[in-house]
Order: structure tokens, then C-alpha cells, then sequence
């Protein structure tokens, strides 16, 4: 799009050409349109909004219209020409999307609230960003781009910094990498990263990885485990994303035994959970989550960017940009009214209204300082002026200037005033309902603050108690001092027993679309066998079982997990493999992983003949 200035709306005709741009279905791009605080005057506009629009106009003005709309009177006339919800008003400021009228839920493009800490002038470029990418500005690379390699040296807000080999710095877009994952989530500090960089822009476009489904399925084996990130949940079912465009809808008896369980107590949407991949007979994938170990090791998440970090990490967890920003205004230690942004007094000439600061003891907002802009407006005209910054001084002498700037104003206020008739007593007592108002102010954000933390502490403690929730319901007989020998006596011998055990294992183990592909196959029980299972607790037994059923099927190559290889008659990895009489090699699978003395299952497998479970035993023993 043509670059274009700036634009400051100042009367209700440029009002309505600007409802009719927003509206207009062909429109190529988004337009930003920012409101001035309630406090501001009516025909002048503060440092603090320009400098905001500024801000934005640096990153954006390539693929973004900005405007400047005077909250009062013409952001309620605004309001009235647009679509319920998407007015602007009061210190806020909206991006518009192209095609508005296809879709009209405000929610898509909330308002944003300018804070302290520019917290909204981040966001709103995120924003701005996302509707140029929906209205596919972004898809044609420059045609002066080139292949580059360099290290990400850091973060910045919805961006990071790469180091070019050449030493020169670039910036990478988040929201323009993968939409909707945080760039944290793209890219570490310390990762060497390629992509095209557009030399007029400095902006490095990463090269994504495979995102197909064949080649995630490729990648992670059936049965192995993996992360998955925590979408929409409801009582009884749950989406779970492998990665952004592979994603798998779950119900209870994927993740609990318990029919009676309901999801949205079990997960919270942005949790990272372990799942178990399985791959199906119709060549796609199921996710399950009842029977992962808290120790079984896992393949780690695909990265999204060539040379990234896997996207996903355990107990990290995706919080959303509002729930950011609230976080982030928790963290903030004063709660006064920002008066940075109330500009000088403003008398109404048409209605006689007056519009005051605070009293001095009541003002909160900083001093402008070296580097910022001083917006005057000549008499008698709308025209914006920009003034020259002034070279940096001392701090006593910004002081200085600004009590001489403050008296001035000052007495300009007196002056005013007496033209129209106000004297000291309304003065003070506009003062005191000011200051009855800022006191107000202030308790509602000291308690906006309370309620906020508060949320952000009971949003963690349920995040947790939902994993604790999630592992008892794995390991709920973990520390059981019950012997699995009870659940053998009622059988005449304990082959017949065993034997029931591993079918009960298969049918839950296998599901129902392939169990015609891994059936149990003919197989001997081992004199040592029964023996070295019956002094196992119940939950030991359990993950042995399931080894049985994994060994027995011929899955357990395939599942990293399981760590299988061959017993040999020494410790050397040249030493030559244990076999029996009957040629069969001793293969060794783990039971469990990261636990003191994990178990192992070991079983005699090969030369065309049955598989014979041989024993469980501890790690450290390396018999058959």
C-alpha cells in the first residue's frame, strides 16, 4: 500500500469518510484508528497519543493506515456509523480488518487500553500484523530478499533479534512466523536460524519446518510419547495440538479410566500435557493420555523453524495477549490515575465546560524528558505542529522549565477562567470533586489489582492441582504395599493366571482398530516368570504388562521408551549376545525409567520360535 501520513480526524464530514473507508469491502488494508484520553482537550492532540500513533507508524506503516480520532464528541458520532462494539474511545485504540462486515464479532479485534509500560502499543501492532497477514500482504517476499544464516541474540516484544553472520542485526516477526504461538515458543536465544531477510525492512522471514501429518507420523513412532498443547476443553472431550496445524480431538477415556471424571477438571486450556501416539490403520493418529508414565521418556516436540527449540515444553504454559496484559499490570506497584495523559486545562466555548488536572500533590505522570515531542496547536487552527527536540539537559534544569511552563499555564488558566466568570470558590470546589474522583480511581484499582492477583494465583494452583489430579489418576498405586500374589490365588495354576493378566493387558492396551493388526501371538511362560512378578506392586505390575503386550506384538522396537536391546554376555558393546539352546537371542526392554533399581523385562526372541518370557528384574541385574 501507498504510505500515508498520519491522520487526525477533526470534524464530523472526516468522521463519516472514515466509518465509510473501515466499511468498505475493498479495502486492502487494516487502519488503526486511536482515541484521545477523556481528559484530553477537544482540539489538540496529547504528546502521549502521538507518540503512541508514531510508535506504530515506525513498524507499520508499510502495511497500515493510522488515525488519530479526538475522544468526545466525534468518537460518539463514530460509534454510531460502526457496527455494535466496534467504537473507539477514551485512551484505547482499535485495528479494523479488512472485509469487517464478513464477521462482526468485536471480540476478534478488542480494544486496547493504553498502560504505562507500552503494553498496548505491543499489542496493537500484533493486531495490525495478523489483519495485514489475513488480507495477504505478507505472502510476496521483497524482491531485493536473500538467503541468510545467524544466531537469535534475544527477545524483543512479539519479536526476536538475530545476529547475521555478516554481524549486521535483524528482526523477526513472531505473529508473521507461526500465528498465534509466542515467539518465545519459535525461537530460543542461542538458536541459529535461516530465512530471507528483506534488506530495506531488516526483516528476517525464518523457514518453517514440515508441517505435514505423514511426516510427523514419521517422526514419532507409534506408542512413543510426546507433548501436546491444551486447546478448548468441554466436560467430556478435549483438543490437543501436536503442532500448529496437526490437531486431535480427545474424550475421558483417553485420559482417565474413571467414566465419571470430566475433562475440564483434568485440563485447562494452554496447559502442555505427555501424550501417547498412536498410529492407526487408516494412516492417521489418536492421542491417549491414561496411560503415559510420569517417568517414560519422551521424543521431543518438533520445532517450527529450521534450527528452532521444540515449540513445546512441559509445565509451560500458553497464556493468552489479555491474560498478559493483566498479568503485567498485576506486576505494576502503583495504581494512580496515569495523569501523563490529561492535558492542560480546556475551556468549551460553545457549552462553558471546564475540564481541570489534578492539583500538583495529585499528578502522577512523568515529566517529558529528552527525546519526546511537544504537540503545540497554533490559535484559530487545526493544524498539528511538531516541534524540534531539544537537546538533553541537566534534571534540575527540565525541572526548572517545567515549574516556568507550569505557571504560565497557570496563569493562562486564571485568565480564562475570568473571562467566564468563575471564581475561587468554584475553582475549589471543582477541585474537590476532582480529588474525590482520583481518590475513588485510585481504590478501584487497588482492588482491580487484589482481584487480579488473586486470579492469577488460583489460575496457577488449578493448573497444578490438574496435573496432580492427572498423575494420581496413572500412578494411584504407585506406593500400594499390596501384592499382586492376592489376584493369583484364585487360579489353579499360575500360568493360567499370568496368561489372563497379559490378555487383560492387550485388550487394554490395543485398541479396538488394531487389534486384528498386533494380536496376541503364541508364546511360552518361563519357569522363572510367574515368580519374578508376583513380588511386584500392583502398579509395577501394571507397566510390566503392558512391556509384555509391547514385547509380544513386536511394538516395543518401536517405542523409544522402552530402551530395548540385546542381553550380552559382557558389559563391553563388543561382547557377543546371550543365547539359548535354541538359538534365541535375550532381549532386554525397560519396564520403567528414572527410578531407583527400574525394572527391566528380559525375554528369549528369534530363530522362527515362540517368544518365552524370561523374568522382570532390577536394572543393575543382568542375568537372562
Amino acid at each position: 500500500m501507498q504510505e500515508r501520513a498520519i491522520r487526525e480526524i477533526t470534524n464530523n464530514v472526516m468522521v463519516e469518510t472514515l466509518a465509510e473507508e473501515i466499511l468498505d469491502r475493498q479495502r486492502t488494508h487494516p487502519i488503526v484508528v486511536f482515541s484521545t484520553p477523556v481528559q484530553a482537550a477537544a482540539n489538540s492532540i496529547p504528546e502521549s497519543t502521538l507518540g503512541y500513533a508514531e510508535e506504530l507508524w515506525d513498524s507499520a506503516k508499510t502495511f497500515t493506515e493510522i488515525v488519530i480520532l479526538p475522544n468526545g464528541e466525534l468518537t460518539y458520532y463514530f460509534e454510531t456509523l460502526m457496527p455494535e462494539g466496534w467504537g473507539v474511545f477514551g485512551a484505547a485504540a482499535r485495528s479494523y480488518p479488512v472485509n469487517l462486515l464478513k464477521d462482526l464479532d468485536p471480540d476478534r479485534s478488542p480494544l486496547r487500553f493504553r498502560g504505562r509500560k507500552g503494553r498496548s502499543s505491543n499489542n496493537i501492532l500484533f493486531d495490525a500484523m495478523r489483519h495485514a497477514r489475513e488480507a495477504g500482504l505478507f505472502e510476496e517476499q521483497s524482491s531485493g530478499s536473500f538467503l541468510v544464516s545467524g544466531k537469535v541474540a534475544g527477545h524483543i516484544a512479539g519479536g526476536a533479534i538475530v545476529t547475521l553472520e555478516s554481524g549486521a542485526m535483524a528482526t523477526v516477526w513472531g505473529e508473521l512466523t507461526v500465528p498465534d504461538v509466542p515467539i518465545e515458543w519459535i525461537v530460543a536465544k542461542g538458536d541459529r536460524v535461516t530465512g530471507m531477510l528483506d534488506p530495506e525492512t531488516k526483516r528476517l522471514t525464518l523457514e518453517l519446518t514440515d508441517s505435514s501429518l505423514e511426516n510427523y507420523l514419521e517422526k514419532y513412532p507409534h506408542n512413543s510419547v510426546t507433548l501436546a498443547l491444551v486447546g478448548e476443553v468441554t466436560p467430556d472431550a478435549a483438543r490437543l495440538t501436536l503442532r500448529p496445524g496437526i490437531s486431535k480431538l480427545i474424550h475421558t477415556i483417553d485420559v482417565s479410566s474413571n467414566p465419571l471424571d470430566s475433562l475440564d477438571i483434568l485440563l485447562t486450556p494452554g496447559d502442555v500435557v505427555p501424550v501417547r501416539i498412536i498410529h492407526l490403520s487408516t494412516g492417521n493418529l489418536h492421542l491417549r493420555l491414561s496411560d503415559v508414565d510420569y517417568d517414560e521418556p519422551q521424543v521431543a516436540p518438533p520445532a517450527l523453524v529450521v534450527g528452532g527449540s521444540p515449540w513445546l515444553i512441559e509445565e509451560r504454559t500458553l497464556i493468552t495477549a489479555e491474560e498478559q496484559e493483566l498479568i503485567a499490570e498485576a506486576e505494576e506497584t502503583s495504581w494512580g490515575l496515569d495523569t501523563s495523559e490529561i492535558s492542560v486545562i480546556e475551556i468549551s466555548e460553545s457549552t462553558g465546560a471546564i475540564f481541570l488536572e489534578p492539583e500538583e500533590e495529585l499528578a502522577t505522570g512523568p515529566i517529558p524528558g529528552p527525546g519526546m515531542h511537544k504537540v503545540a496547536v497554533p490559535q484559530n487552527t487545526g493544524e498539528i505542529q511538531v516541534l524540534d527536540q531539544q537537546p538533553r539537559r541537566g534534571a534540575l534544569a527540565d525541572t526548572q522549565l517545567a515549574l516556568q511552563k507550569e505557571k504560565a499555564e497557570n496563569q493562562e488558566l486564571r485568565r480564562r477562567l475570568k473571562e467566564v466568570k468563575a471564581d475561587d470558590s468554584s475553582i475549589s470546589l471543582l477541585r474537590a470533586k476532582m480529588r474525590v474522583s482520583h481518590e475513588r480511581w485510585q481504590k478501584s484499582e487497588a482492588e482491580n489489582f487484589k482481584l487480579r492477583t488473586q486470579v492469577s494465583e488460583l489460575k496457577e494452583q488449578g493448573t497444578k492441582g490438574q496435573q496432580m489430579l492427572r498423575e494420581a489418576r496413572r500412578i494411584a498405586s504407585q506406593f500400594s504395599e499390596t501384592r499382586i500374589s492376592d489376584r493369583s490365588d484364585i487360579w489353579p495354576d499360575s500360568e493360567q493366571w499370568i496368561r489372563h493378566e497379559i490378555y487383560l493387558a492387550w485388550v487394554e492396551r490395543v485398541p479396538a482398530a488394531e487389534k486384528n493388526q498386533y494380536p496376541l501371538p503364541e508364546y511360552v511362560v518361563g519357569e522363572n516368570f510367574t515368580e519374578s512378578v508376583l513380588v511386584l506392586t500392583e502398579d509395577l505390575f501394571d507397566k510390566s504388562m503392558r512391556t509384555v503386550v509391547d514385547a509380544l506384538t513386536d511394538r516395543a522396537k518401536d517405542i523409544p521408551g522402552r530402551d530395548l536391546h540385546t542381553l550380552r554376555l559382557g558389559a563391553s558393546g563388543t561382547e557377543p549376545d546371550r543365547t539359548n539352546d535354541f538359538g534365541q537371542r535375550c532381549m532386554r526392554a525397560a519396564v520403567e525409567q528414572k527410578a531407583a533399581s527400574a525394572r527391566r523385562l528380559h525375554y528369549w526372541q528369534g530363530a522362527g520360535a515362540p517368544i518365552e518370557l524370561s523374568r522382570v528384574v532390577a536394572h543393575d541385574d543382568m542375568e537372562p
